[in-house]
């Protein structure tokens, strides 16, 4: 496991991650958010994916509070110690066995039902993930209570979730700060390893007919903190290029500017052009992206491969929808070259998935 990224169950982002080569798809483990109307995309990469490991969660976003699919089923219900939750973690594993299930909690959630469900799913299940919320108030407190109370920490994975440091503010990565001292805890517990998660996303857009260049702090202060345990599991982790509270359903009467994003390392490219729906001007952009001094080059993903194919037929140059997937698919593949540069100090972990 050398790269964890956190993705939304949509369209987009799955096509992004099914596109990934075998290499990069033994590389990295998406952590899955369940949202939508329906099961269809779960089903789609369940089926697509592959044998390769992957977590599996249920959205607990601001911006998913509405979703059908979850309030219909009740899939963040604490009832029965999240019994609907955990026919769903059952549901997908039996669509793909290499599902590592997901413990997490909302803040009104009681501590026993949180346990219960941890404890239920080490029954059945050889590799658990628990997600800790850190913007919430009870998280460490919660996260405490769990390790202590775990039949086998060395099942378990510990996703310390940041969300979105562009909205929250980028963590301390001083040795003796508060997450430093929270993964000596973890790790003294035994746990198979700890991922960092964050986003340093941009929560706006550059003005329209602008090119700006946006810093990607997520790999800057979590390799920082690595940087200070070596020898420790320490497991990199972002949001792929998107923020993870910002709202992506349309709304009817919404302005859909065309945007484009590339990850150069280590900043994002980012444009916006033309007027609501004018679609054709992702033919002007990707030829920009190509003309890049940075551009990684035909050959290096599915998504650059599809966008010198626009920038040189200008067909089928697509929506947001679709450069949404290319944004996610071409920040995993230039981010995990990042994280095997020797300069970051990055190196393979002996427990793999």
């Amino acid at each position: 496991m050398e790269y964890v990224v956190s993705a939304r169950v949509a369209q987009f982002d799955i096509q992004a991650l099914t596109n990934l080569e075998v290499p990069r798809k033994q590389a990295i483990v998406p952590l899955l958010n369940l949202r939508g109307d329906n099961l269809n995309h779960i089903n789609r990469f369940a089926s697509q994916w592959g044998d390769y490991s992957f977590m599996f969660d249920i959205s607990r976003f601001a911006a998913d509070e509405d979703c059908q699919l979850i309030l219909q089923h009740g899939l963040n219900s604490p009832e029965a110690h999240f019994a609907s939750k955990r026919a769903m973690f059952d549901y997908v594993k039996g669509l793909n066995d290499q599902m590592i299930p997901v413990v997490g909690w909302q803040e009104t959630d009681s501590l026993r039902d949180i346990t219960q469900f941890l404890l239920g799913l080490d029954r059945d299940y050889g590799h658990i993930a628990i997600r800790v919320s850190l913007p919430q108030a009870n998280a460490v407190t919660v996260l405490r209570s769990l390790l202590a109370t775990a039949p086998d920490t060395s099942k378990i994975s510990v996703v310390l979730d940041f969300e979105s440091i562009a909205r929250n503010g980028v963590p301390d990565a001083g040795p003796r700060g508060d997450v430093a001292a929270l993964i000596q805890e973890c790790a003294a517990l035994g746990v198979r390893n700890i991922v960092l998660l964050s986003s340093s996303f941009p929560v706006d857009r550059p003005v329209n007919g602008t090119a700006r260049l946006v810093p990607c702090a997520d790999i800057v202060w979590q390799q920082q903190l690595r940087r200070h345990f070596e020898g420790l599991p320490i497991v990199y982790g972002d949001y792929g290029a998107t923020d993870p509270n910002a709202n992506v359903d349309f709304v009817p009467g919404m302005s859909i500017i065309p945007f484009a994003n590339y990850y150069l390392p280590l900043e994002w490219w980012q444009k916006r052009l033309g007027r609501d729906k004018e679609f054709e001007n992702y033919v002007t952009l990707a030829e920009e992206i190509c003309s890049l001094a940075s551009f990684h080059g035909e050959g290096f993903c599915w998504a650059t491969r599809e966008i010198v194919r626009i920038a040189t037929t200008g067909d089928q140059y697509g929506s947001n929808g679709k450069w949404n997937a290319y944004k996610i698919n071409q920040h995993i593949c230039a981010q995990l070259d990042v994280l095997r540069a020797p300069a970051y100090g990055v190196v393979e972990e002996e427990d793999e998935e």
